[in-house]
Order: C-alpha cells, then sequence, then structure tokens
C-alpha cells in the first residue's frame, strides 16, 4: 500500500508538472500567435497601402499621358499656323515683288 501510495504521489507530481509545462508552452503560443497576427495585419496594410499608391501612379500617368497627347495636339497646331503663316508671308513677298516689276516696266 505504501508502494502504491509513493507511486501514486509521484504520478502526481508529475502530472503536476506535465501541467504546468503545457501552460507555459500554450502561453508561449498564444504570444507567438499574437505576434504573428500583428505581423499579418501589418504587412496587410503595407500591402493596402502599396495598392493605393500603385493606384494613384496610375492615375498619375493617365493624366500625365492626356496632358501630353494635348501638348502633341497643340504643337502639332502651331505648327499648321506656322505653316499657313509662313505660306501667306511668301505668297505677299511673291505678290509684292511681282508689283515691283511692274513698277519698274512702267
Amino acid at each position: 500500500a505504501r508502494v502504491l501510495a509513493e507511486a501514486e504521489e509521484r504520478y502526481n507530481q508529475l502530472l503536476s508538472v506535465v501541467k504546468d509545462e503545457r501552460k507555459q508552452v500554450e502561453a508561449e503560443l498564444e504570444v507567438k500567435i499574437a505576434d504573428l497576427s500583428s505581423e499579418k495585419e501589418s504587412q496587410e496594410n503595407i500591402a493596402a497601402q502599396a495598392q493605393r499608391d500603385l493606384e494613384n501612379a496610375l492615375e498619375q500617368l493617365e493624366h500625365a499621358r492626356r496632358a501630353k497627347d494635348m501638348v502633341e495636339l497643340n504643337l502639332a497646331n502651331l505648327k499648321s499656323s506656322n505653316e499657313k503663316a509662313i505660306s501667306d508671308v511668301n505668297a505677299a513677298l511673291e505678290r509684292s515683288q511681282a508689283e515691283k516689276e511692274v513698277l519698274h516696266k512702267e
């Protein structure tokens, strides 16, 4: 009976140690889970910010493309206007030259 009582006492001590160790491991796991959850949330926030930054950059790129198209259109219009002005000036010079020739002949 004494051996049985000692064995039961030893069993209870070991069971207590195992329970304590289990609680410690569970507490450590809870801390690790909390850390991982925090890290996951941080990474999700970083990813969301990166997505917003990308969307903003794409929007700015589209605005820049539209502005470039407008500049190119304005340049084409200016070129056309300049060509018309040069043509008008050349025509006026030719008329003036022709008038001078007529005056010299007279």
